[in-house]
């Protein structure tokens, strides 16, 4: 496992028990003082009690973990793809890989940015291969990329193509 990983994943789980501690100390400290005070009614009125309350996942559940781990390696991916830096976005990716998470479009999406602000054509279009070979539907970004990067390369043709490919997956292209 790579030292980057193994410090996103210590970094998630230490925060997690650190919310769990805090909240264990909330609550400890809230039945305290709720034995101490009476309640009063809410500005406004009394609520009937029917309102939809919204379920809170458990700290520990693995889909929150997972979307904290997540999000930490989107994070760190798009900081390299605004960077220029293709290789560690590339990287990234397989970390994400190695960590048992799946890349979504916007994973391959800060690797097509990447590769657009460097200006390689070639780059942007085999990134966008592996997307597609993948199994995963580009999102609207991807392509607005790819015919800027088109466009700055005095390619217009081909950047209308991508237009029209857009509107052939019902993108919006105005």
């Amino acid at each position: 496992m790579d030292v980057h990983i193994r410090g996103w994943i210590l970094t998630s789980v230490k925060g997690q028990m650190d919310v769990d501690i805090r909240s264990r100390m909330l609550t400890s400290e809230s039945r305290v003082h709720s034995l101490d005070t009476v309640t009063k009614p809410k500005p406004g009125g009394f609520s009937s009690g029917k309102a939809a309350k919204k379920k809170k996942q458990p700290k520990d559940d693995p889909r929150t973990v997972e979307n904290g781990l997540r999000f930490n390696f989107m994070e760190e991916l798009m900081d390299r793809a605004r960077n220029r830096d293709s290789n560690d976005v590339s990287e990234v990716i397989y970390d994400m890989i190695a960590a048992s998470l799946n890349p979504d479009p916007r994973s391959f999406h800060g690797l097509v940015v990447s590769h657009t602000l460097n200006g390689h054509e070639e780059a942007v279009m085999e990134s966008l291969r592996r997307e597609l070979a993948a199994g995963l539907q580009s999102v609207h970004e991807t392509f607005m990329a790819l015919v800027r990067l088109f466009g700055s390369k005095g390619r217009a043709i081909r950047g209308l193509e991508i237009l029209g490919d857009m509107q052939d997956l019902y993108y919006d292209i105005r």
